[in-house]
């Protein structure tokens, strides 16, 4: 007996990507309690072996979610870099970004959830927020005013998150601009 042919590393991606934002639906729609590998491949369109290809198993699955979410996270303040932006302040917009992404924030919650209850889970997230951390420390800024922004935009995201004395109209835009004037130079 043969095996099988992987597909090319392309499509392989496309599938992968696929499958990640079927499972990100299923928690949108139906909640994390019915995550199931059966329900992604439902939504996705594919055979259940066709996930497990990708995905050995539902915590490999979740595990290829909370990658995706640290990669788009790198990839959304590396945007603001690129703009000219230092990374405290790459950091804080990136964040605001994702405040204004309603997808993005309904499954960060539900990938929260998720970390909460899988111990390696949270290792991952912990060594990715410590990583955050260090730039912020190393970027030139003062590093407790770097990290005074840190704590004050994840504040607010954790506080939309959970629906919880969230600021808005012309307070939060001018918590916004704070938080952008923290990660400003000094000079």
């Amino acid at each position: 007996m043969t095996k099988p042919t992987p597909p090319p590393a392309s499509r392989a991606g496309e599938t992968r990507a696929l499958l990640l934002s079927a499972a990100t639906l299923v928690i949108h729609r139906d909640g994390v309690n019915h995550l199931t590998l059966d329900a992604v491949a439902r939504e996705a369109g594919v055979s259940k072996g066709g996930l497990l290809y990708h995905y050995p198993s539902k915590h490999h699955l979740i595990v290829g979610l909370l990658q995706a979410y640290l990669d788009d996270f790198e990839r959304r303040i590396g945007q603001h870099t690129a703009h000219g932006a230092s990374y405290p302040r790459a950091f804080v917009q990136a964040t605001l970004d994702e405040l204004r992404d309603e997808r993005v924030k309904a499954s960060t919650a539900a990938l929260l959830a998720i970390v909460a209850h899988e111990p390696e889970l949270l290792t991952r997230f912990r060594q990715a927020a410590d990583g955050w951390q260090t730039q912020l420390e190393q970027s030139g800024l003062d590093p407790a005013r770097a990290t005074v922004a840190r704590l004050a935009v994840e504040g607010l995201y954790f506080a939309e998150l959970m629906g919880a004395a969230v600021p808005h109209g012309t307070l939060r835009i001018q918590i916004e601009q704070l938080l952008l004037d923290l990660t400003s130079d000094p000079a």
